[in-house]
């Protein structure tokens, strides 16, 4: 969706409304298509499959698992865009002058500022454990409640991103895309308390008390 519907409705919207509104459209948009696809897709999984017997464990090793497949998916175009620079070097010519210019500015940074997607894929591990957490439980316990807080959580997570991208464009640098990450270290947290939540109201389901 990120190379077909995202590009034309960014484009629509930049030219239909102000930033402000196109930032509204966006993050909507980008929130609800998360909560859509890994919540409901997750749901539709657990409460129509086997997978609705797992244990404490192997759900938290699902959630780890299903953060663990989106960082690489999300890593293979960067690797490849390097690579293509490192065999092709005249490829970023190519490039309209603005992305040059950015793609060149980062190229430029510091090797430590490769610590924040780190950061960011580290506190992401507990965001997508925490959700399928909830997801789990309320497909077991059929409690709609229960989605619909996994649903909102993981909307809200990336519905702020398109705003956070966008306010520190202009000034990009390393300070600027740690800054970034924030949110996600925020939101990271909020999951670390609740994975410990979910495991001990799982456990509890397991093995209650006589």
């Amino acid at each position: 969706m990120d190379y077909t519907v995202t590009p034309r409705l960014y484009e629509w919207a930049a030219v239909t409304y102000s930033l402000a509104g196109m930032l509204i459209i966006l993050g909507a948009y980008v929130g609800l298509r998360t909560g859509v696809f890994e919540c409901g897709l997750t749901y539709v999984t657990f409460s129509r499959s086997s997978l609705s017997k797992m244990s404490v464990d192997e759900i938290t090793a699902f959630g780890i698992g299903f953060g663990a497949f989106e960082a690489m998916l999300v890593a293979i175009p960067s690797l490849m865009q390097i690579a293509t620079f490192i065999l092709d070097p005249s490829v970023l010519n190519l490039m309209p002058l603005p992305q040059r210019e950015l793609l060149e500015a980062q190229l430029s940074f510091p090797t430590w500022v490769v610590g924040a997607p780190i950061v960011e894929r580290v506190f992401a591990l507990f965001v997508h454990t925490f959700a399928a957490m909830l997801v789990f439980l309320s497909a077991v316990r059929r409690r709609i409640d229960l989605f619909l807080e996994a649903f909102f959580y993981k909307s809200l997570l990336d519905a702020l991103v398109p705003y956070i991208q966008t306010s520190l464009r202009p000034n990009i640098s390393p300070v600027s895309i740690y800054l970034a990450e924030v949110w996600v270290v925020a939101m990271g947290s909020i999951a670390w308390v609740g994975v410990h939540w979910a495991g001990s109201t799982m456990r509890g389901d397991q093995h209650p008390s006589s």
